[in-house]
């Protein structure tokens, strides 16, 4: 089949898996129906992503006399595939399949797709919200209310905002121009006026900082300089968290946690009932319900995305991921994309505090991690 057909499977596939998990992050999530139509509606995306998989196995076996065996391919399906079944954890597998599906896709215009589908679904969920379809989750803080326009939460909204933000931005690339940080800027303050999100608008401030001087003068060399530290940045970040979750003790941390708006309360809880195991432990989180009320279950969700990869998916699946991210960072410095490699500091900063970094839809970056799957010299 022609590669142009394939590539068409694979956005058809990847459109409909988009819309499923948009789905499955807005309040019709506490719909029935509505929950059980979005589960359906990411598994037909994702059986056309493998049919277009199983189009490429043939074509490589038809084409090529001597097929060579990929052992990077096969040990990282086999570990999300051991992790899938430990853990129950759809997402891995979910991850494991676009990536592998990823073969001959520009990612460039996969960025578009994904920037066009998170905007089209912002609008229906806003649209829902006003229109009395769903309704939201309101919870105060210091005295104001947090809206959330019909996501599950307001943190969530302000994820989309700024996924949107930071796809929008690394597109315009070279081309951009200062009333496009103004702009952007504008839209993350007005999201944080009514959300009071604060991770959010930090991190949006300083991707925006960054690219400012990424623009306007040579910082460049300067993350030239720090290459190494850039590396391990994602070690830093999982070792600093995860420590303090692991210190984590109500007498002295408390204050601490109050910062983290309890993240490390809830992490040390996981670790104590889970423990932190190969492969991971199935876990069924409970959290916020309309209205600020909880579910009859306790709240146990883990917020931070290095700690969740640990407790959820196990120690194993987490050292895969932490070194994707550092293979990640080496193919931003190796092909000198300091926009993507922006991007991927500022969001590796964020996962620390959202559960978002393995989540395809709010970080569609972490596909460029194909290039770690297939040889540089044939990505598109």
């Amino acid at each position: 089949m022609k590669e142009k057909n394939k590539q068409i499977i694979f956005y058809i596939g990847y459109i409909i898996f988009l819309v499923g998990v948009f789905i499955n992050s807005t309040k019709y999530n506490f719909i029935p129906k509505a929950l059980k139509i979005s589960h359906i509606i990411q598994i037909v995306g994702i059986l056309i992503v493998i049919f277009k998989i199983i189009l490429d196995v043939y074509d490589i076996f038809k084409h090529s006399k001597n097929v060579k065996v990929d052992y990077k391919k096969i040990l990282f399906f086999l570990i999300s595939c051991i992790v899938v079944y430990f853990s129950k954890a759809k997402i891995v597998a979910y991850l494991a399949v676009l990536l592998l599906g990823c073969k001959d896709i520009k990612m460039e215009k996969l960025l578009k797709v994904t920037l066009y589908t998170c905007i089209a679904m912002l609008i229906f969920t806003v649209c829902s919200y006003f229109l009395g379809f769903i309704t939201e989750i309101q919870l105060e803080r210091y005295g104001k209310i947090r809206h959330s326009f019909g996501w599950t939460s307001s943190n969530q909204l302000m994820i989309v905002l700024f996924e949107i933000i930071c796809i929008y931005l690394y597109l315009r690339n070279k081309k951009i121009r200062f009333y496009d940080f103004i702009i952007c800027l504008l839209i993350i303050l007005v999201g944080y006026y009514f959300t009071n999100s604060r991770m959010s608008v930090l991190c949006s401030v300083l991707l925006i900082a960054l690219l400012i001087l990424l623009r306007y003068t040579k910082i460049s060399k300067l993350l030239d300089k720090f290459k190494y530290f850039n590396y391990c940045l994602p070690i830093i970040l999982a070792t600093f968290i995860i420590s303090l979750t692991f210190a984590y003790e109500p007498y002295h941390l408390y204050k601490l946690d109050t910062f983290f708006t309890g993240r490390l309360y809830f992490g040390s809880e996981a670790i104590k009932t889970y423990k932190i195991k190969p492969f991971g432990s199935e876990i069924k989180y409970y959290g916020q319900r309309a209205e600020g009320e909880l579910v009859d279950k306790a709240y146990n969700y883990i917020d931070s995305s290095y700690l969740k990869i640990l407790v959820n998916y196990g120690y194993i699946y987490f050292i895969t991921i932490i070194v994707a991210l550092i293979l990640l960072t080496k193919y931003a410095y190796d092909k000198k994309n300091y926009y993507l490699l922006c991007a991927i500091i500022v969001i590796e900063i964020y996962g620390t505090i959202d559960s978002f970094l393995l989540c395809v839809e709010m970080n569609p970056f972490l596909l460029y991690l194909c290039s770690t799957l297939y040889p540089l010299s044939k990505r598109k």
